[in-house]
């Protein structure tokens, strides 16, 4: 599984969702939406992700995701930083 934090990500989720699946075929793909106001969750449904929303701001988005990497050798981390 690929996990992408995501916070107002609406420009870029769609291609980075494809390109992931492109990439790793048959691997499922979640967008954690940390409370975005345009259309992130939405438009990575529409690509084929699983969505969790979080249900209120936590900024997890915007942080490195180093650490979830460094926990899990099967998970993929990737953030998407504006």
């Amino acid at each position: 599984m690929v996990i992408i934090p995501a916070f107002n990500e609406q420009a870029a989720i769609g291609t980075v969702i494809a390109e992931l699946q492109e990439v790793l075929p048959g691997v499922p793909v979640l967008v954690i939406d940390d409370c975005s106001t345009d259309g992130t969750k939405e438009l990575a449904r529409a690509c084929g992700a699983g969505v969790l929303p979080l249900p209120h701001r936590s900024s997890w988005a915007t942080t490195t995701s180093s650490e979830s990497t460094a926990t899990a050798s099967t998970t993929h981390a990737i953030s998407l930083a504006s």
